[in-house]
């Protein structure tokens, strides 16, 4: 990860007023915001994305006050069953985390990489699949049908 990657992303956001089908920023200044595990499963199980946190999407994309980097890149970690917990997802994507300092403040990017299709879907736990299977449609996490969801079971059997 580049941080002019990074970078052109949030001047992305900037210009259009929101996230996109290939990015998604929140605040979690201090708690890892829920909605992630939908976001990461929407990427894991389209063409992957990155997640941005620190920035404030309501104030323009700018630096959150009190982003706590370590704090919140913990939850991730042991969110996605990589703190020696059981973790939020079933068949989590492969992933990297860095910390970048944008506009003298510090951001946490996270890459997110499409799963293979023999792995695929990615889903939050506790939902189950028919609940827990998200696709990235633009901006949004978007629930996948229980057709979708056979559709990529199936794929490649």
């Amino acid at each position: 990860m580049d941080i002019s990657v990074i970078s052109a992303a949030i001047e992305r956001a900037r210009r259009q007023g929101r996230d996109d089908g290939m990015c998604e920023i929140k605040e979690s200044t201090s708690e890892l915001s829920n909605s992630i595990w939908a976001t990461v499963s929407a990427f894991a199980n389209t063409e992957g994305g990155l997640i941005i946190l620190g920035l404030s999407e309501e104030k323009g994309f700018v630096s959150v006050d009190g982003f706590e980097l370590d704090k919140v890149r913990d939850q991730f970690i042991e969110g996605m069953g990589d703190g020696g917990g059981p973790g939020r997802l079933t068949n989590p994507p492969v992933y990297s985390v860095q910390p970048f300092d944008f506009e003298n403040r510090s951001i946490l990017a996270i890459e997110i990489n499409e799963l293979d299709p023999s792995t695929k879907p990615c889903y939050i736990t506790n939902r189950g699949k028919p609940g827990g299977c998200y696709k990235r449609i633009d901006d949004k996490d978007i629930r996948l049908s229980a057709n979708e969801v056979y559709a990529l079971e199936n794929a490649y059997t």
